[in-house]
Parts: structure tokens; sequence; C-alpha cells
């Protein structure tokens, strides 16, 4: 697992323990101990030849900063021909954002069109896998988040905004966004890797609800019993878009039904956290 420091890939190697065998990139969930660079080819190569017993390799990194584009291209480069030596599956993990602003919902057949950098490099990433002889999965994920909210993003702004009665910055309440709980996201992933050639060269949507920003700070509201104070910034063009996302593939191949509700888990939040 490339990226196992990070949010998602703690969260999955806790929830994967007695489930499935999984060797992070990091040792011991910690940032600063890597063990393999993604754009390090050697260190690749010699790591799966350490450890014959990997089948599939899930790439989680990618996280937009520093080089973001040349570890996604050269990294998934590096990736990909590691897979064609031996015959690995590759689950990359990209971004509902590809879809970019359209009318309606957005299922795996839409054409993407991405409004901003971090979308457009995802998107050149996936035509990597897209052109390749590899079996891979390209998994298009919606905004990830846990019973305390504790990711960095929107809902977070938005809880510690009540919690701290500061006045919440939003360009536009309108705007429609995508989510999914870290545990349907672990469940899920799970399902691929046990079945990986049930998956195998498919594009698919993890999201399972879509809000307006709006809806989760009544959501916010109704829990805190109080009403916040906007202010209106600036419209960002990078984010001057919806994104309703469909689901129905998702479901289809995996089974999974029982999503968590987000506005439950807003709900029920403790008074301390």
């Amino acid at each position: 697992m490339i990226g196992s420091s990070g949010y998602i890939g703690r969260h999955f190697i806790k929830f994967s323990k007695n489930k499935i065998e999984v060797k992070g990139s990091h040792k011991f969930l910690n940032k600063k101990k890597r063990i393999i660079d993604i754009l390090n080819f050697k260190e690749l190569i010699d790591f799966v030849k350490k450890n014959k017993s990997i089948k599939s390799i899930v790439n989680l990194s990618g996280q937009y900063g520093k080089n973001f584009k040349k570890i996604s291209l050269t990294g998934n480069k590096n990736l990909i021909e590691i897979a064609k030596t031996y015959n690995l599956n590759i689950i990359f993990l990209s971004s509902t954002l590809v879809y970019g602003d359209k009318k309606g919902y957005s299922n795996e057949k839409t054409i993407a069109n991405p409004k901003n950098n971090y979308s457009k490099i995802k998107l050149l990433t996936e035509k990597l896998y897209l052109k390749s002889k590899v079996n891979y999965t390209i998994i298009r994920l919606s905004n990830v988040y846990d019973d305390s909210f504790v990711k960095k993003g929107l809902l977070k702004n938005i809880k510690e905004s009540f919690q701290h009665h500061k006045k919440f910055k939003c360009d536009d309440l309108n705007r429609v966004r995508n989510f999914i709980h870290i545990n349907d996201f672990n469940n899920l992933l799970l399902k691929i890797l046990k079945s990986p050639k049930k998956f195998n060269k498919k594009i698919i949507n993890f999201s399972s609800q879509n809000f307006k920003i709006k809806e989760l700070v009544n959501f916010f509201s109704d829990k805190y019993r109080y009403k916040i104070n906007t202010i209106k910034i600036p419209i960002k063009k990078s984010e001057n878009f919806d994104n309703f996302i469909d689901n129905k593939l998702l479901i289809r191949l995996t089974k999974y039904k029982k999503f968590t509700k987000l506005e439950n888990v807003i709900k029920n939040i403790k008074n301390y956290e």
C-alpha cells in the first residue's frame, strides 16, 4: 500500500487487520519512516522481489502539494512497469472532481472535464492506466469523512465554525459536493482486493451521498441548536462547479448498500468532540 501513513492508509491498515495482509510503504504508520519511494524504481523492484506474496498494489499517494505532478505521473509509470513485470493488480485512487461541472449526475461513462490542476493531473494519471496493458481498477473517490470529522476539509471547517462560534467562510452555499464515510470506503476497498478480477479494468465512483453546502450547514445547525453566521468570499474559479455523483455501478458490482448516512453522523457527534 503506497501512502499507508496518510489518512486513508492509516484507517485501512487498522481496519484490515486479521482480514487481509497489507504491507505499507511506511513503518508503523509513521510518515517519516518510509520504506519505499514511488519515484525510486529500484526500491520498488527490490520491495516486490523481497515480498513475493504481493498480488496487488494500492496507490493512495498523490496528495496535492509539492511534487504532486511528478509523484502522480512518474510514480504511476513506475508502478505500471512493476505491475507489468510481476503480473500485479493496481488500484489507483483518483477523484470524482475529474468530472468537473455537469448537469445532473455523473456516472463512469460521463466525459470528464476537470476544472482545476489537481483533477487535471488525476485524469492524466488515469489515462496512463487506460493505455497500459496491466490489470487495474480506478477508484474515483469523493470526500472521505469519519465520525469525528478529523480530516481537513469542508466538513471539519463547518464543524469547527459551530464549535468555536466562528463565522463560516464560503463562496457559494448552493455548491454540491459528494461524500463517503471511511468505514464504507474500507469495506469497499476490501471487496476489490479480495476479488480483483471482478473489478479489473473498471473505473468506479466511490460515493454515497450528494449535498449542497447549505444542507450540511443546516445539519450542523440542528445538532448545535443555533444558526451560524456565514461570510461570503470571492468565488474560486477552480472550485466553481457542482459535483453530483452516481454510484449505481458501485452498488451493482459490490452489492454494498449499507452506506453510512452523513446526517446521522453529524447528529451523533459527542459534545466534547
